[in-house]
């Protein structure tokens, strides 16, 4: 069922978009993830899941790198394509424990220099989701899941290697509390810089609202009326 939507979707979607430019990239899927399991996958302990999961996703990145470069025209052969692992998960497409269970793998493409890795990267978890209010640069370099090292580790794995990457979603909630977003500016360039230094293009998810509930996702940044911060 999923490959037959890959199939129509990009089909459809490689056709209608045929006369756009390069300014225009394609993502074949987002945040994609077992029926049952989801965002709680574990590859080490849902082995069948997994390596089930991986097999589909390698074959769907296939399909659609493949459909929109026979699509015809100039733009689609040459056009930058993106592909993401589980979840756009970026660690699971490159550990090597994990990939041990089931590999993710690039697509084959007949455009050169035009695949690009799309990853998620909500590092802290906790201060990107609102169950801390305070973050510090000190504490990240401590810490082999901060913004360092896991923005170094991709630059090591990809972009070192010729594969770009887009970080599509990052960001922090709104902290209400007087003083609170301080720390939600320093986070933001200190992810900044680390993202540059490393190569990596970057895209702040900004949903527009403000809170400081988890369940809510406040990542609201830019009044989209005001052309000004929230």
């Amino acid at each position: 069922k999923t490959k037959s939507l890959v199939i129509n979707v990009w089909e459809q979607l490689s056709e209608r978009f045929r006369d756009y430019d390069e300014r225009l990239i394609f993502e074949n899927l987002n945040e994609p993830l077992h029926s049952k399991l989801g965002w709680s996958m574990s590859p080490k302990n849902n082995r069948d899941e997994y390596k089930e999961c991986i097999e589909n996703l390698n074959e769907f990145n296939s399909l659609y790198v493949n459909i929109v470069r026979s699509q015809g025209s100039e733009n689609n052969k040459k056009r930058f394509l993106s592909v993401c692992g589980y979840g756009n998960i970026g660690y699971m497409t490159y550990d090597p424990e994990i990939n041990a269970i089931a590999k993710f793998e690039m697509p084959k493409d007949s455009a050169i220099d035009r695949l690009l890795i799309n990853i998620h990267a909500y590092y802290p978890n906790d201060f990107s989701f609102g169950k801390a209010d305070k973050w510090s640069e000190e504490d990240d370099e401590k810490s082999y899941s901060g913004i360092k090292a896991v923005l170094g580790a991709y630059g090591k794995n990809y972009t070192e290697k010729g594969i770009g990457v887009i970080v599509s979603e990052w960001g922090s909630v709104y902290k209400s509390e007087r003083g609170y977003e301080t720390y939600r500016k320093k986070h933001a360039a200190y992810f900044l810089k680390n993202a540059t230094v490393n190569g990596l293009c970057t895209v702040v998810w900004d949903n527009n609202t403000r809170s400081t509930e988890w369940t809510t996702e406040y990542f609201g940044l830019l009044n989209r009326h005001k052309a000004s911060g929230l």
